[in-house]
C-alpha cells in the first residue's frame, strides 16, 4: 500500500510542480485546488500530519473550502487536537459540506467529549 500512497504522492506533487508549463500551462485553478486536496489526503495517509498541515495552511482554498476544511480537521485529529479538529469540522459545514461522513465526525467528536 506504501508503493501506491508513495506514487500518487509522486503524480500529484508533479501536477503541481509542472502547472506553468507544458501540457497544464492551461490548468484550471480547480484542477491544481483538487491536486493540492488529494495530496493532502495522501500525505495525511503516510502518516505526516504536520506536512500536510503545512500545505493545506498555505493555500487559498476559495471554491474548496468545504474539502479544506474537513481534511483541517482529520489532521487535527490524527495529531490529537480534537478541539480543532471540531473547528475546522464546523468551518467545512459552514462552507457548505453536508456530508454524511462530516456529521458523522462531529457526532463522533460530540460523544468523546
Amino acid at each position: 500500500m506504501n508503493d501506491d500512497l508513495d506514487a500518487a504522492e509522486a503524480s500529484l506533487q508533479w501536477i503541481l510542480d509542472n502547472e506553468q508549463g507544458g501540457l497544464l500551462s492551461d490548468a484550471n485553478e480547480g484542477l491544481i485546488l483538487t491536486a493540492s486536496l488529494r495530496l493532502g489526503r495522501v500525505i495525511l495517509a503516510k502518516g505526516d500530519a504536520e506536512r500536510a498541515l503545512a500545505l493545506v495552511n498555505n493555500l487559498d482554498p476559495k471554491t474548496f473550502e468545504a474539502g479544506f476544511s474537513e481534511l483541517r480537521g482529520d489532521i487535527y485529529m490524527a495529531m490529537g487536537r480534537e478541539v480543532d479538529a471540531h473547528d475546522a469540522y464546523i468551518a467545512a459545514q459552514e462552507a457548505g459540506s453536508n456530508s454524511d461522513g462530516l456529521r458523522m465526525k462531529l457526532d463522533d467528536l460530540a460523544v468523546e467529549s
